[in-house]
């Protein structure tokens, strides 16, 4: 998977616009979508994280930083999971509508869908 790819996905689910998530904006929601670039590129590729972090103009320590962040998150927060789980959708290419309906219905069962 390209790093490209990723970052059009937390682009479009979490609405910050590619050049803010490349920016140096140190604003909540700008930093939650970088984090959440991070944490899918660290999970979805086998890039390194020097990579990972250049690609943003971000150091690796950047990138640990926000993916450990995320995986904290996830635990405790069920919003971030909505979210990690629609971008996710959005990475193997399956419709938002279907999904929204899914999560609000509580029917969703990932493991059988793909």
């Amino acid at each position: 998977m390209e790093l490209k790819r990723i970052l059009k996905a937390v682009n479009e689910v979490t609405l910050i616009s590619e050049n803010d998530i490349l920016s140096k904006n140190r604003l909540k929601e700008i930093v939650f979508a970088r984090h959440l670039y991070f944490y899918f590129a660290c999970e979805k590729t086998r890039y390194s994280l020097k990579s990972i972090g250049t690609f943003i103009n971000r150091d690796h320590a950047t990138v640990i930083h926000g993916n450990k962040r995320i995986l904290y998150e996830l635990e405790y927060y069920p919003e971030v999971k909505h979210i990690v789980k629609r971008i996710d959708f959005k990475l193997k290419n399956i419709d938002d509508k279907w999904l929204n309906y899914h999560i609000i219905n509580n029917n969703i069962n990932i493991s059988h869908t793909l």
